[in-house]
């Protein structure tokens, strides 16, 4: 289950074994054991003038030079970036949202599952 609280900028991610409390260049979680402490060296390299993903950015314009993996599979990063699109939409949409990973769509909620896709512009609709 993800939830946005307003007015707060975090947005709180219910799993079976605890929760994640996520904000910008930082996090906690409830247990506190869930996940080791965010280390403070490594969230200064994301602070700067705006959002910018430096670390993600160098990783993969290095790999693209080397022909090396990235730091992450490509189906971590899909799921790391469905998580980011939900607490987005969830924010938007002013409510909590149920997530099935297995079906990849929104529990019970037909308006939130609606803004999961768009349509695509000619030439570059996707293969049916």
């Amino acid at each position: 289950e993800i939830h946005f609280k307003p007015g707060t900028r975090k947005t709180v991610f219910y799993g079976e074994k605890g929760k994640l409390l996520l904000s910008r260049n930082n996090y906690s979680t409830q247990p506190a054991t869930l996940l080791p402490p965010p280390d403070p060296d490594e969230q200064e390299i994301w602070k700067g003038d705006g959002y910018v993903a430096r670390p993600h950015l160098q990783n993969w314009l290095d790999a693209i030079q080397s022909g090396r993996s990235l730091h992450a599979p490509v189906a971590v990063g899909h799921r790391t970036a469905t998580i980011c699109h939900l607490a987005n939409l969830a924010r938007r949409l002013d409510k909590s949202l149920r997530w099935d990973p297995e079906q990849e769509s929104i529990i019970g909620d037909p308006q939130a599952n609606a803004r999961l896709d768009r349509g695509r512009r000619a030439g570059f609709e996707l293969p049916s």
